[in-house]
């Protein structure tokens, strides 16, 4: 579950999603996470978060996301990153920048807790 340093969460993402893991990505979101959806609205929770991550992979194409910053306060941390999609079934090329803030677990690793992808 999620890693070791918050600045690998987001290459871990964009390899999950180029693998097309499902299972290897919502190991990076905490059991209380939430995703920003397009409109604004919540995905809480890893039913939730399932579903906002099948649809990221039925898109296809390939992802790289390099990390900007990292700010560790305590069991938070605040990360952003650039992100690109490119030769998905939506367009040649899409990319944005993401917010998160993850929260250190149990074993030392880092999750999602909010993860605002654009």
């Amino acid at each position: 579950m999620g890693v070791a340093r918050p600045s690998e969460i987001n290459a871990a993402f964009a390899d999950a999603v180029n693998r097309r893991d499902v299972d290897a990505l919502l190991t990076l979101y905490d059991s209380d996470g939430a995703v920003v959806e397009m409109d604004g609205t919540l995905s809480v929770g890893p039913q939730e978060i399932r579903l906002h991550l099948e649809r990221l992979l039925a898109i296809g194409g390939h992802m790289v996301s390099t990390n900007l910053t990292a700010v560790e306060h305590g069991d938070l941390a605040l990360v952003t990153a650039k992100w690109s999609l490119t030769d998905s079934t939506v367009a040649p090329r899409m990319e944005g920048r993401s917010s998160e803030v993850l929260r250190r677990q149990p074993d030392g690793t880092w999750a999602y807790l909010i993860d605002q992808p654009t």
